[in-house]
């Protein structure tokens, strides 16, 4: 089994590690081919380094490695390996040369694990024109690569849905593989804040985030937020400011750690994911981990993966302040109930524990 991945993502890494560890136990060898800058981070999990084929790109940019294909040099040593299984993480544009030489070169069954099978014209506005030109572009390369494959792996049911409905010649050749992840146990926290999580941006709801925070400070009302990012920029950036170190903190800066994140939601009430697009979201499952629900929007699968009332709350209107306010209240009053829900579901449907179920169906 070969488990490809041209793009580094600390999300992505941990959930290779945990199929190079199923791989193992299921007596089946994994191998990785991924940049390089991937290897400190493998190894440091437990890789064996002989089990890692790089590639290291002359200059930086996925625009040149897509022109100039260097990784092509490390398919020689991956067919001195016969036939075999491959599963390629997206997203990267190079994903579906890589694929169409796969089949050229090597051989074998060709998985690809997909987590944005498609999205409309108006959720691409959603993220900006910037953001939205590179999601359109990674939809048309999606479409390019899923003509290489035999098997496409998607990361909720939402997103199974959408697959089946956009690409029908492969309905029946796709099935679910959430994102899992390794647990990451934290001293007990007091629980003070309600936190932004994760990538800034119009679709992962900055905008109503950044509303209720100045809301709330204009109606004197005590909650305190929080924003843990490392892609806080400019306009979002200035507004922030506007009101950190009075009703919020702001840790913003290049490099986040899983504990700091774990910590972040650990010590809140709940996090707010009021999202305008959505297909899956690792922020829900780290916060089901720490026992922190989750306040969303009824954009994609939130509903799916947010029990009403249970692990978190589902908003009707994104923007309606004085009635989202009472959500918050919900969130203090029964954080030990919530807690116990939210560990259950991690358990239930995120824990690495599962992998063996998912993974099974493609290494055999």
């Amino acid at each position: 089994m070969l488990l490809v991945s041209l793009k580094y993502s600390p999300v992505y890494s941990s959930l290779m590690y945990a199929i190079y560890c199923t791989g193992r136990e299921l007596d089946t060898p994994i191998k990785f081919f991924c940049h390089n800058n991937y290897l400190p981070d493998l190894i440091e999990k437990g890789v064996n380094p002989s089990d890692i084929i790089p590639y290291a790109p002359q200059k930086k940019g996925f625009l040149y490695e897509f022109l100039k294909k260097e990784w092509r040099q490390g398919l020689n040593a991956i067919a001195e390996n016969g036939s075999i299984n491959c599963l390629v993480m997206n997203p990267h544009p190079a994903n579906a040369i890589f694929l169409k030489d796969y089949v050229t070169y090597i051989g074998g069954k060709r998985f690809l694990w997909l987590h944005e099978p498609h999205k409309t014209f108006s959720e691409l506005l959603a993220y900006g024109i910037t953001k939205g030109l590179y999601f359109y572009i990674a939809l048309l390369v999606a479409r390019w690569s899923v003509k290489n494959i035999e098997q496409c792996l998607l990361p909720s049911k939402y997103a199974l849905d959408r697959f089946r409905k956009y690409y029908p010649a492969m309905a029946s050749n796709c099935s679910l593989f959430p994102l899992m992840f390794s647990k990451v146990t934290v001293e007990p926290k007091e629980r003070l804040y309600f936190s932004f999580i994760g990538h800034v941006n119009k679709g992962k709801g900055i905008e109503p985030f950044l509303g209720l925070v100045e809301y709330c400070w204009k109606h004197n009302l005590q909650f305190q937020f929080q924003i843990i990012s490392s892609t806080l920029y400019e306009p979002w950036l200035s507004r922030a400011k506007q009101f950190e170190g009075l009703n919020l903190t702001v840790i913003n800066k290049e490099t986040i750690s899983d504990l700091e994140i774990a910590e972040g939601i650990a010590s809140s009430f709940a996090v707010l994911c009021l999202y305008t697009t959505v297909t899956q979201s690792a922020v829900v499952a780290n916060s089901m981990m720490q026992g922190t629900p989750v306040i969303g929007s009824k954009a994609g699968s939130l509903p799916e993966v947010v029990v009403n009332g249970k692990t978190g709350y589902i908003v009707e209107d994104i923007y309606d302040y004085a009635n989202n306010i009472k959500l918050l209240e919900l969130s203090i009053s029964n954080k030990d109930t919530h807690q116990k829900y939210c560990f259950e579901e991690f358990e239930k449907n995120y824990s690495v524990n599962l992998i063996r179920l998912y993974l099974s169906q493609i290494i055999t």
